[in-house]
């Protein structure tokens, strides 16, 4: 018996796949042209997350097919990385599945990396096809309404579907909505000449606290009861834990004063919709790693391409001279939330672009006060802060930058 675990925990069982993948697997590559072309990604050292690059050479390739086949054939080990790379269906395994899915990337069937296929329960005859359900590790918005939509497949008419969220720490459901099809915030349409049913639903998430959840999308139909096809958890705006210690006065101090102010602002961004609340997420999920791990320009750099999917140069001032001949700059005036803040020391004369040398990511105003989130040597890694230096004249804030892609 062969097993693959899709996203959101739901498994699949299929007879004998392991011997049935890699026949295919190996008719497939003695095929496919030699002169497939890689793939070419930003170049990345050896501990970059770049799915399907097996190998760490930055770029995936059919090199990195073969060595995943002979990772799963026994003959080659990974390292941590090259697992996790690996791993490009993200169900926690590097198996032929993920196999499969390099290849068919490397040809185009496959558009993006990781890829995570319809989530289908052994031997039931209901599916799922995610559109826009909170993907495992999102945040969203506190407050405001979210969509709830897919596509459910089954070979019979759906009695039920069911909507569970629960507060991870706590236990305890705060949403749980039974649904009739015609009836009440979700509305489903059964297609009978296709067998699909539509989901459209849009949960009130004033109704949750903040924090981590977990949703589950449970469903019935006539021949089968309560089917779990969707599972995840996401998190539902800041709340104070994680911010709290991070915080910086002007002085230099831990401030629970400042970190309440800067909890109000992070809850007041759109994580459901917003590209610059989208790379703060990502930026505060970096809180309290070390400046050796991370210094200011490549903690940017990485929150961007997490958030989305934008490749930055390397080095703050790189990324300024990126920024300006790009037509990415923006007023001072005009600053928003996920702005990249290009500061210029002011007593340096190197000869270096506006003498551009610390980058930090704007999150909002309050009370006066610009408060940014950076990785700073002074305070060795990733914190929350006032924008610096102004009162000494030491610092000054030289540009703003908007990344989009």
């Amino acid at each position: 018996m062969g097993e693959i675990y899709y996203k959101f925990g739901v498994r699949i069982k299929m007879i004998g796949l392991k011997r049935i993948s890699a026949l295919l697997i190996a008719v497939i590559m003695f095929l496919m042209p030699t002169a497939i072309q890689a793939t070419e990604r930003v170049p990345a050292a050896a501990f970059e997350l770049i799915y399907g690059d097996a190998n760490l050479d930055g770029k995936v390739s059919t090199a990195d097919a073969n060595n995943m086949l002979a990772y799963c054939n026994g003959s080659k080990a990974l390292n941590a990385m090259q697992y996790i790379n690996g791993d490009v269906n993200a169900d926690n395994c590097v198996n032929t599945a993920d196999v499969m899915l390099v290849m068919r990337y490397l040809v185009g069937l496959v558009e993006y990396l990781p890829y995570c296929p319809t989530t289908t329960v052994s031997g039931s005859s209901l599916s799922f096809i995610n559109n826009t359900f909170p993907a495992r590790g999102g945040r969203i918005t506190f407050g405001e309404s979210y969509p709830l939509r897919g596509i459910i497949s089954s070979k019979y008419a759906l009695k039920k579907v069911q909507i569970v969220i629960t507060d991870s720490r706590q236990g305890s459901v705060e949403i749980d909505e039974k649904v009739i099809f015609g009836a009440g915030e979700c509305v489903c349409y059964y297609n009978t000449q296709t067998a699909e049913n539509a989901i459209d639903d849009a949960v009130k998430f004033a109704k949750l606290t903040t924090g981590e959840k977990n949703l589950k999308l449970i469903c019935s139909n006539s021949v089968e009861e309560n089917v779990v096809l969707y599972e995840s958890t996401f998190k539902v705006g800041f709340i104070y834990e994680e911010v709290a210690g991070h915080v910086y006065n002007r002085g230099d101090d831990v401030s629970p004063t400042e970190a309440r102010k800067v909890l109000s602002l992070l809850n007041r961004l759109d994580y459901t919709n917003d590209v610059g609340a989208k790379i703060i997420s990502a930026g505060m999920g970096k809180l309290g790693e070390s400046y050796g791990t991370m210094d200011c320009s490549r903690f940017v750099q990485l929150s961007v391409r997490e958030a989305i999917d934008f490749g930055l140069p390397r080095t703050s001032v790189e990324q300024a001279l990126f920024c300006k001949d790009n037509g990415y700059l923006v007023d001072f005036d005009e600053r928003r939330a996920g702005d990249l803040v290009f500061m210029s020391r002011t007593y340096c004369d190197c000869g270096r672009y506006h003498e551009v040398h610390h980058v930090a990511l704007y999150i909002g105003f309050a009370d006066g006060t610009d408060y940014i989130v950076e990785s700073t040597s002074s305070l060795d890694g990733v914190v929350i802060r006032r924008i610096w230096g102004h009162a000494t004249g030491t610092w000054v804030v030289d540009s703003i930058g908007r990344v989009r892609n």
